[in-house]
Order: structure tokens, then sequence, then C-alpha cells
């Protein structure tokens, strides 16, 4: 179990790495807009099938956020970690409800694009989940 976190503990840190790095320089925006504007070419090229793939990476994200909060809560006997745990894995479920509902309101023509996205929340996740990994390395090494 600790193995199985320790690796998810280091994918997260490597994928959210560079997000992080442009939040901490107070230059996240040019980072964003590039992401958006990723986004808005892989849709234009997947055409019908980037509802269903969207759908399904925010499945998977959901399933892979509660592996790793799982994983935290068995392997962690720290009673201070936990709470933080909580209280992050709470938000997520706040920020993951609202990338749900954003989805569903841009697929339905309500919104635009670049309105999917609440970057403020966006940010706070990353720097969140950056730091949260570190620290449970952090813990697991001690």
């Amino acid at each position: 179990m600790q193995a199985a976190l320790a690796v998810m503990a280091v994918l997260i840190l490597l994928v959210y790495s560079v997000y992080f790095y442009n939040i901490i320089r107070s230059r996240p925006e040019r980072f964003e807009a590039l992401m958006l504007t990723s986004l808005a070419e892989w849709m234009i090229a997947t055409k019908q099938a980037a509802r269903r793939n969207l759908t399904w990476m925010l499945l998977v994200t959901v399933l892979l956020e509660v592996a790793y909060f799982s994983l935290v809560f068995i392997v962690s006997e720290n009673l201070v970690f936990w709470v933080i745990s909580g209280l992050f894995a709470a938000f997520e479920v706040f920020h993951l409800l609202g990338v749900t509902m954003a989805m569903n309101r841009f697929f339905r023509g309500l919104i635009p694009l670049k309105q999917l996205f609440n970057w403020k929340v966006e940010r706070t996740s990353a720097w969140l989940f950056f730091t949260h990994a570190l620290l449970v390395l952090i813990q697991l090494a001690w």
C-alpha cells in the first residue's frame, strides 16, 4: 500500500509540477491559456468523441482521486494529516462537481469553452495536490 501511494504521489508531483511552477512564479494565465487552446484544438480534432472522452477522463479522475485519498487514509497514521486530507478531499468533491456541472452546461451550449474552468479553483486544486503529494512523500520517507 505504501508503494502504491508513493507511486501515485510521485505521479501527482510530475503532472502538476509545470502548473505549480507557473503558479508560484505568478504567471499561471499563460499556461492556462495554452491548456485551454490545446483542449479546443483537441475537441475540434476529435469532434463528436470529445464529449465521451471528456466524460471518461472525468470518471477516471474521480476514481484516481478516490484511490489516492483512500490510500492516504489507510497508510497514514497521523491524525492531523487525516484532517488535512479530509478537508482537501471535500474541496476536491466540490471542485469535481463544479467541473461536471460546467461540462454539462458547455455541452448544452450554455457557456463558451473559456468558461469551462474556474481558474482560481483549478490553481487552488493544483497547489493543494502538489503540496499534499509532497507531504505524503515526506511522511512516507519519515
